[in-house]
């Protein structure tokens, strides 16, 4: 039917004869032993998650071909920015709302399960139709098992998103995703990316630092807004809401109840439109630096910068 390529492989529409039921099929092809571990790891932890905000995983198989086959729930969206920097969409700061709202419900049943998602980024979050805003979580391909007392460090991911630890190589926990949420909500509200550099090196420099503040496209931002991404983005993550003190906040608190109504989430959001057109623009770059974000961390650390205070 229709295909498409991802990150490690191609992605195609497929049906299932017997019922005429879609799915998206993820072919991935298998270079050496390592990948076919970390593909066992991905689906294992695919199998384990049944929640109506991460996509599913219905079956997993090996071709002839060396490549692996995983059968996916079909989520006709496209990527969560995509969709809100079409000239068609309207984008209020509800809409923003219950966009987050659906992704710490998603990151707090994961976290339940003892499952890092490490790679919360835009790409890895689609929305369901071009209508509304219901949204699913995708892509566990470097999701790792936490229960909270084992050492876990890993450098991978997309610097633009990653936590200060991350970028430093030390001890990774649950508060680690959800400065990833952080950033998110904050290029939502805003349009700007709070620590993307020139380049990639300048982008792990500011991560690194952990410095930043509100842009004057926050003045017309609720104070609400500003306090929860002000309790996500920070440095020290000891100090980091997680997902259920997110839930709990006051912004996403009383819209709560309507973000979890898939009839409403199908229908634009109330409130006043804010204005995109920065949005849309951050958007248009970043699809030109979609290809650097595979490079592991590591690439980076082998003497080809330094930062400085």
């Amino acid at each position: 039917m229709g295909t498409c390529n991802g990150k490690f492989g191609k992605v195609y529409q497929v049906r299932e004869k017997a019922t005429g039921t879609e799915f998206a099929a993820k072919v991935i092809r298998l270079k050496q032993q390592a990948d076919r571990a970390e593909v066992e790891r991905e689906v294992s932890i695919l199998t384990q998650l049944r929640h109506p905000r991460i996509a599913q995983i219905y079956d997993a198989f090996y071709t002839a071909n060396n490549e692996v086959v995983l059968v996916m729930e079909i989520v006709r969206g496209g990527e969560l920015f995509d969709r809100v920097a079409d000239e068609n969409y309207v984008l209020t700061e509800q809409a923003v709302v219950m966009i987050i709202c659906q992704l710490c419900e998603a990151i707090d049943y994961i976290h339940e399960q003892n499952i890092l998602h490490l790679d919360i980024k835009p790409e890895n979050i689609m929305c369901v139709s071009q209508t509304g805003n219901r949204i699913k979580l995708i892509d566990f391909g470097l999701a790792r098992y936490y229960d909270g007392t084992q050492e876990l460090r890993y450098m991978a991911g997309t610097p633009e998103f990653a936590a200060p630890e991350v970028i430093k190589y030390e001890q990774l926990d649950y508060s680690t995703d959800m400065w990833s949420v952080g950033v998110i909500t904050y290029i939502l509200l805003s349009g700007y990316s709070p620590f993307l550099g020139e380049n990639v090196c300048e982008t792990y420099c500011n991560v690194e630092k952990g410095e930043w503040e509100f842009t004057e496209e926050f003045d017309s931002v609720s104070e609400e807004a500003k306090d929860f991404v002000s309790r996500l983005i920070v440095y020290e993550k000891k100090k980091r809401m997680l997902p259920k003190e997110c839930l709990a906040h006051p912004w996403i608190a009383k819209h709560r109840a309507k973000a979890n109504l898939d009839t409403l989430l199908e229908k634009p959001a109330e409130g006043p439109a804010m204005d995109k057109k920065q949005m849309m623009r951050y958007n248009a770059k970043r699809k030109f630096r979609v290809s650097l974000r595979s490079l592991p961390f590591s690439w980076f650390f082998r003497g080809l910068f330094f930062c400085h205070a």
